[in-house]
């Protein structure tokens, strides 16, 4: 792991003051007291081999709170001091905060799952092609859901804060001094349920070698590190107990899926670690993700993942990916389990029930016009980056019909209309997936054809590509309920 911890807020709030929280002032401390040169012999490395105790550091003026059966020589040795052989008692005291460990969660609820994961996409290499991408966490941060479950009755979840000191090493200038800080605010009166809530991950380089509120993330090898690179861990409680769950920043050589790390809706966040690269038409200048979205060749959990690996044929089924609703997000409903190139079928079922917001990954039936999967279309959903279901990863969105047709026109050889293989040979090596059925929900690609969606509606339906049995169109009147295959571009 290449962090270590600063301080720990544990809950409720404790605030601390020393050289890392910007404080002025430290704690004057007596060098001369025997415990106090414990503390900095085990800061050395415990060369006696006695460990200090728990009643030894409580014995130390200003500091509190240390805890028999707790390995404090270890965490002090880990410790972050501006001089280790002059700990202050702030630093002191922040090391025994983190080696306790977050304080239990309240009563009556849980945090769901005890792995949570964000990614970073940050990589450069000369094969398959020229790919130079800087992977970076700005003053802006990063967002990072939270599942929780409340029983009984409602309750309130305090704020919580940890920070770690990330190393030099997983930075791309050998930067020092950039602490990364997971935290989430006061969640007041949660009711009983399930539910999730928004935690961050932001950066403080303030005391940075490089202060410019910007953490460059290492580039990556696409060949020799594509299992990824952790850059911090971050611990909190997950019960009342006083169980543990960790969130993990890593670094990939890839551009990570939307919700790559994230639970869906089957509460699992293991169902969307797809990786995926740019790819950029020469003609129109425009770059695209490499693969469809849910593809099993960007799917790190699959045993054909080969994040630069793309179509092989039309009918290869590896490269079909997921199919969506319109406007619907990456909930889980858009999973496909592809047997063949002509077999495919849904991971979590179905349901006839519309819902405008749903808390199940089912995928939703419909053979009423104007056949959507809502109780109430809303044709923004998929409008832009920003808009509220983009499923595509940060930066990137669903085309629009206008740039969909442009790329789709500039595939034709010596054809009126560009063909089937003229889409497989582009760019963006184009598949025929077929499609799932709005009435039934069943995969179907008897065609063979191949549907993805744009971004933009015609009336009651959507705009969508038509790869067709001899020929490459746009069409007009695709029903919001059916499942097609989408393929982001560069926003």
């Amino acid at each position: 792991m290449h962090s270590k911890i600063l301080f720990k807020y544990t809950l409720p709030l404790l605030l601390v003051c020393g050289v890392f929280l910007g404080c002025d002032e430290t704690t004057t401390i007596d060098e001369d007291n025997p415990n106090y040169a414990e503390v900095v012999e085990d800061i050395a490395g415990n060369a006696n081999g006695v460990p200090v105790t728990a009643d030894q550091l409580n014995a130390i003026d200003g500091i509190s709170g240390a805890i028999e059966g707790v390995d404090y020589a270890t965490a002090l040795a880990e410790g972050s001091y501006g001089d280790p052989s002059h700990p202050t008692v702030e630093e002191i005291q922040a090391v025994i905060d983190t080696a306790n460990g977050p304080a239990p969660l309240p009563a009556n609820i849980t945090i769901d799952i005890s792995t949570l994961q964000k990614a970073i996409g940050s990589f450069i290499d000369t094969t398959p092609y020229p790919i130079d991408v800087q992977g970076k966490i700005d003053n802006s941060g990063l967002e990072v859901v939270v599942p929780y479950t409340v029983v009984n009755a409602p309750t309130t979840l305090p704020a919580y804060s940890t920070s770690v000191e990330l190393d030099s090493s997983v930075t791309e200038d050998d930067e020092t001094g950039i602490v990364a800080t997971f935290a989430w605010e006061e969640q007041p009166n949660l009711p009983v349920g399930q539910g999730t809530f928004k935690a961050t991950i932001t950066i403080d380089d303030s005391g940075a070698s490089i202060p410019d509120d910007t953490y460059n993330a290492k580039k990556l090898d696409i060949q020799d590190d594509i299992n990824g690179v952790e850059t911090a861990r971050f611990r909190y409680a997950t019960n009342d107990a006083g169980d543990e769950g960790n969130l993990t920043l890593t670094i990939y050589p890839g551009i990570p899926d939307q919700m790559f790390g994230t639970v869906d809706n089957t509460i699992n966040a293991n169902n969307h670690k797809f990786l995926y690269l740019p790819v950029t038409n020469p003609t129109t200048g425009k770059t695209w993700l490499n693969n469809n979205l849910g593809a099993n060749y960007a799917n790190m959990n699959s045993t054909v993942f080969n994040i630069a690996q793309q179509a092989t044929a039309s009918n290869d089924y590896n490269a079909y990916g997921s199919l969506f609703q319109w406007g619907r997000k990456a909930d889980g409903h858009e999973l496909i389990n592809w047997i063949n190139g002509i077999t495919g079928e849904g991971v979590n079922g179905a349901t006839s029930t519309h819902h405008d917001n749903p808390l199940h990954a089912l995928f939703i039936t419909d053979n009423m016009l104007p056949i959507d999967w809502r109780v109430n279309q809303d044709d923004t959903l998929w409008a832009s980056e920003s808009s509220e279901n983009n499923v595509c990863p940060a930066g990137y969105r669903l085309p629009t019909y206008e740039e969909l047709d442009f790329e789709r026109q500039t595939w034709a050889s010596s054809h009126s209309y560009p063909t089937p293989e003229d889409a497989l040979a582009s760019t963006l090596a184009l598949t025929q997936a077929g499609y799932r059925e709005a009435p039934y929900s069943s995969v179907n690609n008897y065609g063979p054809y191949g549907f993805y969606w744009t971004s933009t509606v015609s009336g009651e339906f959507a705009y969508f590509l038509w790869v067709d049995t001899s020929s490459v169109r746009m069409n007009s009147s695709g029903y919001r309920a059916a499942g097609y295959t989408i393929r982001c571009i560069k926003d």
